[in-house]
């Protein structure tokens, strides 16, 4: 490891010091002139939100910071009837959204973890790891924790260059793994209660180090919150931190989630964002961590995850542009199979896009022709400018929804529009299921040409009910639900659909 000058740091911390004794006279911090001399001195405050008082739940745990809003964990939920539930908050500190994370656990999913360039979080919880849309409902996909270490991990970050997640459990071991393979790759023994963890890739350079760091989120501290620093590369902790003092309410908080951002939170700026866990109120607080130089970042919203075979997905990719205007060449490529895997191309086009000023979210739809046919697929929207590249990768699963007409739907394409709407079936009907054969998940679709009520249920060859997929209102439109069959022997199944003027029945053949 490399140390290097700290000069720029002790400006950052000055600069802060001072701003912060304008503004208020309990919020002063004294003159720091190195990085050990963060030892019991808090960490620069930026900002706070009052969480418990935007959410109207209690036990608030994880928090990640998507560049935009805040995103939050609780378990035990009051508001609820004990449901766990994934919320978003927006920078003003206004709730925006909630809904159940789909965990039986009774704390539910603790830290979150942010993978930019795919645009999902990750979580675990007493029974699994998962990773997930940031977007409602929870759907959760199991991921390979590493065999022998306890859930749930009550801090996570995500190393974007290795893809690698990393980890500490209260007081078990530090861990960097392979989330597809559980294989740990660095292990280191852990002496603090941690509860939160975070991925710092724009500070470490004035934190006088040669490449990212981790932040270590703990309450063994007086007062008891601290941010402790770990290396990644040599897996051990630094011996450097600074305090989570909330310099505008008590300091018997609760350590809880951890994030990292850098430019988004406050221009120019990298911030670490912590769940601090109080009575009465659970509140995020914001800490300067050092000046960073302004970037563009960019990223993809996946809006449509699973649609029909030559319809339309939608999605929309966000920018934050701090330079002005300028015009750009602007690539989507369309690729056989998840993950945006390079020789896995299928269809690249450019076109000649505007990067406006500020942050800007434009909506998007990409047409995959009829003879594309049923299974994983994956987009990725890519620019370059003065040199450096902008790269996001998004998921899709395409399902056959209606009956396939050779010659329909032939062309590539992709366009900008104004609003995301499609045009509403005129027939009901139920399609067929894909895969089929399967093993052990299948996707069924259908079309509903009006609102209603609709039972979607599956059947064994005997004609016993097995399992209700669905039973109550959706709208008019395309649908498509996931059937799980890991818990049913092999065998020939049946899935009917029926709304009040509409029913229809189909096989498919589940095979182990």
């Amino acid at each position: 490891m490399i140390k290097k000058g700290l000069l720029t740091l002790a400006v950052v911390l000055l600069f802060s010091a001072a701003t912060m004794a304008d503004e208020a006279t309990d919020a002063a911090f004294p003159v720091i002139e190195t990085f050990q001399e963060l030892v019991d001195v808090n960490c620069p405050y930026l900002d706070e939100c009052n969480a418990g008082l935007a959410i109207p739940d209690n036990q608030l745990l994880g928090v990640e910071f998507d560049g935009t809003d805040y995103w939050v964990t609780n378990g035990g939920a009051t508001s609820h009837g004990g449901t766990n539930w994934l919320e978003r908050i927006d920078r003003n500190c206004q709730f925006i959204e909630g809904c159940a994370q789909n965990t039986t656990s009774s704390w539910g999913i603790r830290d979150l973890a942010y993978d930019v360039g795919r645009d999902i979080l990750y979580g675990s919880d007493d029974n699994g790891l998962y990773s997930f849309d940031n977007a409602c409902p929870v759907v959760l996909t199991n991921l390979v924790a590493p065999a022998g270490y306890p859930l749930p991990m009550r801090g996570l970050a995500h190393d974007p260059v290795t893809d690698h997640l990393w980890s500490a459990n209260f007081s078990n071991d530090v861990i960097e793994w392979d989330y597809t393979t559980g294989q740990i790759f660095c292990r280191a023994a852990n002496s603090w209660s941690t509860y939160g963890m975070a991925w710092d890739d724009a500070c470490w350079q004035d934190l006088g180090y040669d490449h990212p760091m981790l932040w270590v989120h703990s309450q063994n501290g007086v007062p008891k919150l601290r941010m402790e620093l770990f290396d990644p590369v040599a897996c051990v902790y630094t011996g450097d931190f600074c305090m989570g003092i909330d310099p505008v309410g008590p300091d018997d908080d609760m350590a809880g989630g951890l994030a990292f951002d850098a430019n988004n939170y406050v221009a120019g700026k990298g911030a670490l964002i912590a769940m601090n866990q109080g009575t009465p109120d659970d509140i995020i607080m914001a800490y300067e961590i050092c000046l960073t130089e302004p970037t563009i970042t960019m990223s993809c919203t996946n809006l449509t995850p699973v649609f029909c075979r030559g319809k339309n997905i939608y999605f929309q990719v966000t920018t934050n542009n701090p330079f002005g205007a300028f015009d750009v060449t602007m690539t989507f490529t369309g690729y056989a199979g998840n993950g945006c895997v390079p020789g896995t191309e299928m269809v690249t086009i450019p076109k000649t896009k505007t990067i406006p000023d500020g942050v800007d979210t434009k909506n998007y739809f990409f047409k995959v022709p009829n003879a594309a046919g049923p299974g994983p697929y994956s987009a990725s929207i890519s620019f370059s400018h003065a040199g450096n590249d902008y790269f996001c990768c998004m998921d899709f699963t395409c399902v056959q929804c209606n009956p396939w007409k050779i010659g329909d739907n032939t062309e590539w394409v992709w366009d900008e529009v104004d609003r995301l709407e499609v045009g509403l079936p005129t027939t009901t009907a139920l399609s067929q299921n894909y895969p089929n054969p399967f093993n052990a998940e299948t996707n069924i679709g259908y079309v509903l040409a009006e609102a209603g009520n609709v039972n979607l249920s599956v059947y064994d060859i005997s004609g016993r009910l097995v399992e209700t997929l669905l039973d109550g209102y959706q709208e008019a439109g395309e649908h498509v639900v996931t059937w799980n069959g890991s818990t049913v022997s092999s065998g020939v199944y049946f899935y009917k659909v029926t709304t009040s003027d509409y029913t229809a029945t189909k096989m498919m053949n589940l095979l182990k």
